[in-house]
């Protein structure tokens, strides 16, 4: 799955990334979405996609995380529906109408993965996946295949939700876990962003594995399992406690 990840490039700079637009952040929700850098972006908050307008340009708007179908009778069906499985997602009820029209793009600079504790043992620390550092200025971008749907309430309220694609981990991503989100180059974005390619067998191809030698690891603070923790600080690996027994040359 991928309920945690990254995003510390500058909603300018994640515009000119995908040659879009941005839309107005008047709204509470959509300026917390914008305050970038984001370092532990989690469900329920708001965050960038990158989506096809009508007539064919692109919008980076912000959206929550957490996909709610438009025929949902609670918004809080959501917190169950941040990943879908690149395998099924065009049988699930959720997914199949998104999958086919609403399909869009979520900017990262990295996600966590956390390896399944030992039965009985101590929740081990959280690993940030992320592109390899090759130089230059700001952080590289990925560009996670996401779905994306449109909820309204009783009142007429509209609330824009997002889910990411998962597929099968690489071989990086596989020593910590199974799964990890689809990752688009520019050609997959091209074509995924393409509204009018309305079946999802044409989709097919986009679904596999990102390779495994544009994937770096780094282990990180377990502070990261707190969703309301932020800051670059949740990047470094925490330094080890000394002993509550002390040296025996103090």
């Amino acid at each position: 799955m991928c309920g945690r990840y990254t995003l510390s490039s500058r909603a300018e700079d994640i515009a000119r990334a995908f040659e879009a637009e941005l839309a107005p952040a008047e709204a509470t929700d959509a300026a917390r979405a914008f305050a970038l850098p984001r370092y532990n972006v989690a469900p329920a908050q708001p965050a960038p996609v990158v989506r096809a307008t009508g007539d064919g340009r692109r919008l980076v708007a912000a959206h929550r995380f957490g996909l709610v179908p438009a025929w949902a009778d609670d918004p809080r069906v959501g917190a169950r529906m941040i990943n879908a499985r690149a395998e099924t997602a065009a049988e699930k009820p959720a997914f199949r109408a998104a999958l086919r029209q609403r399909r869009c793009i979520v900017p990262m600079t990295g996600f966590y993965e956390w390896p399944r504790a030992r039965r009985g043992g101590r929740a081990r620390a959280p690993t940030w996946f992320h592109p390899p550092e090759r130089g230059g200025a700001g952080a590289a971008l990925w560009a996670a295949a996401g779905l994306w749907e449109e909820w309204r309430g009783p009142d007429g309220g509209a609330l824009a939700t997002f889910a990411i694609l998962t597929t099968s981990a690489n071989e990086v991503v596989a020593r910590v876990h199974d799964r990890m989100p689809v990752l688009l180059d520019g050609a997959g974005v091209q074509r995924w962003l393409d509204r009018r390619i309305d079946d999802a067998r044409a989709l097919a191809p986009l679904l596999a594995p990102w390779p495994a030698d544009d994937t770096a690891e780094r282990r990180v603070s377990p502070r990261v399992n707190d969703a309301r923790a932020e800051g670059p600080e949740l990047l470094l690996e925490d330094a080890p406690r000394p002993s509550a027994q002390g040296s025996l040359f103090d």
